[in-house]
Formats: structure tokens, C-alpha cells, sequence
């Protein structure tokens, strides 16, 4: 025996269609990377905050220009 049920309040659409609907209403929502930038301000304030702490004629040179700033001056104390 084969029985046929009928369902007058099926779903239209599928419940995928239902969950994205229901995400669409919420609107925007921020997500975990948004905060990525915080992180790399701390780090940044924290080096910076390091640096200042060393004696200036103790620290290590951290851009080409500081690099060469100090061997230059290097160069010129040996001269002498």
C-alpha cells in the first residue's frame, strides 16, 4: 500500500533560503579580523615604549636611514 501525504504549510523556499534570509535581517556584522589592527597598535606602542628606555647610544638601528646615520658617524670617529 502506497500512501501520497500532502503538506499545506511546506516550506516555499529551503531552509538555507530561510537561514540567509534570517542573516540578511540582522543586517552587517563585524567579524574577528576587524580587530587585527588593534593588535598590530599595541605591538608597535610596546617597541616603541621599549625604545625609549634604551640609552640612545645603545640602540640597535632599526631603518636603513639610522644605519647609515650610525655608520657615518662610525666613519668619522675613526678618522680622527
Amino acid at each position: 500500500m502506497t500512501a501520497i501525504l500532502t503538506h499545506h504549510n511546506r516550506p516555499i523556499a529551503g531552509i538555507v533560503d530561510d537561514l540567509e534570509r534570517e542573516d540578511d535581517k540582522r543586517g552587517f556584522e563585524r567579524d574577528e579580523t576587524d580587530n587585527h589592527h588593534r593588535l598590530g597598535e599595541y605591538l608597535l606602542r610596546a617597541v616603541r615604549e621599549a625604545d625609549a628606555r634604551i640609552p640612545v647610544e645603545r640602540r640597535a638601528p632599526r631603518t636603513v636611514a639610522q644605519m647609515r646615520a650610525r655608520l657615518t658617524a662610525h666613519a668619522g670617529t675613526e678618522a680622527a
